[in-house]
């Protein structure tokens, strides 16, 4: 309770502070909640500390949902030494295809989260002063997309690792940045609506590059016959 209660808080703070770009410090964090110091750090290293937390602590309530039941949940790769080892940070839908995967349920969880406090993560994206949380989230969802892109390259294909790392950082990047492009220059939530078709579409984007890169134009042109009969019937 004292947790959240902190977290509570410091959404509350960064919310109200009239000059966004002044980040919200332990100091007038623990005057506020009218609690020592020491207190504050039984709990968290720091306050980048505590904007990791409520973003993984509400991630993975989500992810432990019934409709993840049957998703692969996966957690930060140990090479990032992450805090919340214990909390999921992410969910794999394996598709009906070897090698296949369907994020697109995945995504629109990540969007809701920060849709719920869509003020709070427009400061927290959009001013240099947490650009230290914006780092964090891209280095966690490195090492997963790498792993999505082994699975998607099977047992028969192989890439050169600087091949591999760079389509991992490419897209997981990629997917961040659409992120920061709505919470710090638009102004606004990510839009979910009529977007069902499109949801997956990092992944979809991964499979092309593959299937041209090993199967030549025969697979780009396989590829695009799957991707229209997939856009008329479900989504991507």
């Amino acid at each position: 309770m004292t947790k959240q209660s902190i977290a509570d808080c410091f959404i509350e703070l960064v919310v109200a502070q009239p000059d966004p770009r002044r980040r919200i410090d332990v100091t007038t964090l623990v005057k506020k909640l009218e609690i020592d110091r020491k207190t504050f750090y039984n709990h968290f290293d720091n306050t980048t500390d505590l904007v990791i937390w409520i973003f993984r602590a509400r991630l993975a309530e989500k992810l432990r949902d019934r409709k993840f039941y049957q998703a692969e949940l996966d957690y930060p790769a140990e090479e990032l030494h992450d805090k919340y080892t214990d909390l999921p940070c992410y969910a794999r839908f394996y598709g009906r295809r070897e090698g296949e995967l369907n994020q697109g349920p995945f995504f629109r969880t990540v969007c809701g989260v920060l849709n719920e406090q869509s003020e709070y993560y427009r400061r927290i994206f959009g001013f240099a002063c947490y650009i230290d949380f914006s780092r964090y989230v891209e280095l966690l969802f490195i090492p997963l997309f790498r792993t999505d892109i082994q699975i998607m390259l099977g047992e028969g294909r192989k890439l050169s690792a600087s091949t591999h790392e760079f389509l991992a950082e490419y897209h997981a990047t990629g997917l961040w940045g659409r992120v920061r492009l709505y919470f710090s220059y638009l102004n606004q939530s990510i839009p979910d609506q009529n977007l069902d078709p499109v949801w997956n579409y990092a992944h979809t984007a991964i499979r092309l590059t593959l299937d041209t890169m090993f199967e030549g134009p025969e697979g780009n042109a396989t590829f695009h016959a799957q991707l229209a009969q997939k856009r008329c019937g479900r989504p991507l």
